[in-house]
């Protein structure tokens, strides 16, 4: 069940935070438990311009989880490369429908530019805690696609994830959102009605 307290004041102080050069100071003010661990940040879609995609990892001992955290999009030249590539040919994830191509190459390109090494330590570390998994815009679509193959590489169970994101334009076909639906019962899209990137529909 959707709980407004968590998305609010746990989960929003996350999405911020990624903004900041130092997400710790952000958490000493509001979620000072929350301990920062890495960041990465790597040349986003290299069949396109330089723009980057970002993300970090932090931990929580005090209320057991394991945190990821996705930047959204990185000026207007990377919203173009988004929007151009929802006319692009889907690629499979599984054989649980298509994802979109930009969103599920940004994923990898964060993944094995160190986000993998870095969630692998902290799951090395704490291997019982829950996952919490934010992202915003761009970074909402790779958070998405992350909690799905975090799931897919036997990493973690879909009911050990809480995975909640804000502005998330539509990542993959109705057969893989329904995959994920069926995959993650704590998943939440906030959306802005006014907000026009999640209502697109291709």
């Amino acid at each position: 069940m959707y709980d407004d307290y968590f998305a609010r004041y746990t989960m929003m102080p996350i999405f911020a935070a990624v903004y900041t050069p130092n997400p710790q100071d952000c958490f000493d003010n509001v979620l000072p438990t929350l301990k920062f661990y890495k960041s990465t940040r790597v040349k986003c879609y290299k069949e396109g311009p330089e723009t980057t995609c970002h993300a970090y990892t932090a931990y929580d001992t005090s209320r057991k989880a394991i945190v990821i955290s996705v930047e959204g999009t990185d000026g207007a030249v990377q919203m173009t490369e988004e929007v151009l590539s929802f006319f692009q040919e889907k690629v499979p994830f599984y054989e649980n429908g298509r994802l979109f191509k930009y969103f599920n190459q940004a994923f990898f390109d964060l993944w094995n530019g160190g986000l993998e090494t870095n969630f692998r330590a902290l799951k090395y570390l704490y291997p019982d805690y829950e996952i919490w998994i934010a992202g915003h815009s761009l970074g909402a679509g790779i958070a998405s696609i992350a909690a799905s193959y975090i799931v897919k590489f036997g990493l973690a169970t879909g009911e050990n994830i809480k995975l909640v994101t804000i502005g998330q334009p539509r990542t993959g076909d109705r057969e893989w959102a329904e995959w994920h639906e069926n995959t993650f019962p704590y998943s939440y899209r906030i959306v802005h009605h006014r907000d026009p990137v999640p209502h697109v529909r291709f």
